[in-house]
């Protein structure tokens, strides 16, 4: 996979979960309880259950983590800060957070790929490519290209 379709990956994955991060922002009033924002980091990492009166994980889905910031200038000013980042920084910022999202797993995903698409044995990147797609099958989307 080339750096340039790297890059896009990592863009939109950043931008998907930093837009949980705003659904977060959006709908604080009404979770806050007796927090002020003085008390709440600049980021914290919660499940989306806290944010939804119908609850994901009582549908039988599983309760997903998203960021919840402590107001739209922090929001802007992490994007900010993400943005200038490189893939192995925002790494680590995510996992200094705790935050195992989006970001991380595409990152997984494609390093995985890369240790496959390394291999000059193709009966090898065939398996693995396969046995890859059903790894990732239920998060992941493959277009199949001719």
């Amino acid at each position: 996979m080339n750096q340039a379709k790297k890059m896009k990956f990592s863009n939109v994955i950043t931008l998907g979960f930093l837009a949980l991060g705003l659904f977060s922002y959006n709908n604080e009033n009404e979770i806050m309880d007796n927090t002020t924002d003085s008390q709440l980091s600049e980021v914290e990492v919660s499940n989306l259950s806290e944010w939804n009166n119908e609850t994901r994980s009582s549908n039988g889905i599983q309760d997903e983590k998203v960021l919840r910031f402590r107001d739209l200038d922090t929001y802007r000013k992490v994007l900010s800060k993400l943005s200038s980042m490189t893939d192995e920084e925002k790494t680590s910022y995510f996992q200094k957070i705790g935050f195992d999202g989006a970001f991380t797993l595409l990152q997984s995903a494609n390093n995985e790929a890369d240790l496959i698409l390394d291999s000059d044995d193709l009966n090898y990147i065939e398996a693995k490519a396969n046995e890859y797609k059903k790894k990732y099958s239920s998060i992941l989307s493959f277009i199949h290209m001719i």
